[in-house]
């Protein structure tokens, strides 16, 4: 009785000018609008260069919990960073794992869209575009429904009436009628700038456990039906067709982690080839519910799952730079002179306080290091 789910594309989207999730060549990348320029507004009390102009993004993941203590506490650090310490973010990049309640959306009507979306996230400074990934939970992934020791979805239902929610409730355009800010697909590209572009991911389809399962067959639009060659074939293209010089991959598995889960080798064998041959400056996922920053071969590996609720503790798999367990959010802050391309970009840490709990300055990227040795500037 699945025969009928084998019709699972969701074309439609492609009408929107950027997913990727629908086949027939390499779309354009999505943009976002473009916002005046604004100085920087250094964290920690250092003086920016005169002429300084900063563009901030913002990242987390597994957050959708009906705007329970720490989803809400999260939301109003982000609003407080963005009005205090960083300036409004031009965009939020969500890692997946939007709707955990009740694992995914049933419909988009679901109320929980308002509840784990719409209602958190209220604040003026966040009335900007959200892109968003999609992980294991928004495909229904019902393991670990009811338990404490995973965090994940805690109200179970029947599985018969479980498996009515699909992923194709989340990329379907009717979403961004109820809130203009929302998108999501399977994988696709937005360009921030000329110079800045981020590449979606759906990582779930690499991890082969899940097959495993019978909700990767029974939801509509589910794990089975999807193609991970036709993906790694959209990443490979688009990826060549970038012009930006920062580069970032974003999907919602660890490909390094010292979390929950820890690192999926599927997915490193997957996207770590893409990752060095197009120099990518940083991954970025969710899933295990902390924050870390882990260094691999020169790339930074970046999770950011603490949207809400958190595993407690690390186990020590490899050397990282950071590591919390606490709520919170990263925001990624790019520096640039006056009507150029960014020169650097920092990533900052912050819990659901508004504390800064870490900050690292990226290596710049190769492409840009050439460009400024030919105007004599030194990196």
């Amino acid at each position: 009785d699945d025969d009928d789910d084998d019709d699972d594309d969701d074309d439609d989207d492609d009408d929107d000018g950027g997913g990727g999730g629908g086949g027939g060549g390499i779309p354009p990348p999505l943009r976002v609008p473009p916002r005046p320029s604004r100085p920087v507004r250094p964290a920690g009390g250092s003086t920016p260069a005169p002429g300084t102009e900063s563009l901030v993004l913002y990242a987390l993941g597994d957050y959708g919990r009906d705007n329970i203590a720490q989803q809400a506490a999260v939301a109003s650090s982000m609003d407080y960073v963005a009005r205090e310490v960083l300036g409004q973010p031009v965009a939020v990049l969500g890692l997946g794992d939007s709707f955990q309640s009740s694992g995914g959306l049933n419909s988009p009507i679901d109320l929980e869209f308002e509840t784990s979306f719409v209602e958190p996230y209220f604040y003026d400074t966040l009335q900007v575009p959200w892109f968003n990934s999609l992980g294991n939970m928004d495909y229904v992934d019902t393991v670990g429904c009811g338990s404490q020791l995973f965090h994940e979805q805690l109200q179970c239902t029947p599985y018969r009436r479980q498996i009515i929610r699909s992923p194709e409730y989340q990329i379907d355009p009717a979403l961004r009628e109820r809130d203009s800010r929302w998108f999501a697909d399977r994988f696709y590209s937005v360009q921030i700038t000329d110079d800045i572009e981020i590449f979606f991911a759906d990582t779930s389809v690499f991890i082969s456990e899940y097959y495993q399962y019978s909700w990767a067959y029974d939801v509509q639009g589910g794990l089975a039906y999807q193609d991970p060659e036709e993906q790694l074939a959209f990443l490979d293209g688009a990826l060549a067709n970038s012009t930006a010089v920062w580069k970032f991959i974003v999907g919602h598995h660890p490909i390094h982690s010292n979390g929950f889960s820890g690192g999926y080798p599927e997915v490193a064998a997957a996207l770590d080839p893409l990752i060095e041959k197009y120099n990518v400056t940083a991954y970025l996922n969710g899933h295990d519910h902390s924050m870390q920053h882990i260094i691999s071969n020169a790339t930074s590996y970046f999770t950011s799952g603490a949207g809400s609720v958190t595993h407690q503790g690390f186990t020590p798999r490899e050397p990282a730079r950071f590591e919390s367990d606490e709520p919170g959010f990263t925001a990624f802050v790019f520096n640039s002179l006056a009507g150029q391309a960014p020169v650097a970009c920092t990533a900052y840490f912050f819990d659901g306080n508004g504390t800064g709990l870490y900050n690292y300055t990226l290596p710049t990227p190769p492409a840009l290091v050439e460009e400024l040795r030919t105007f004599g500037v030194s990196d």
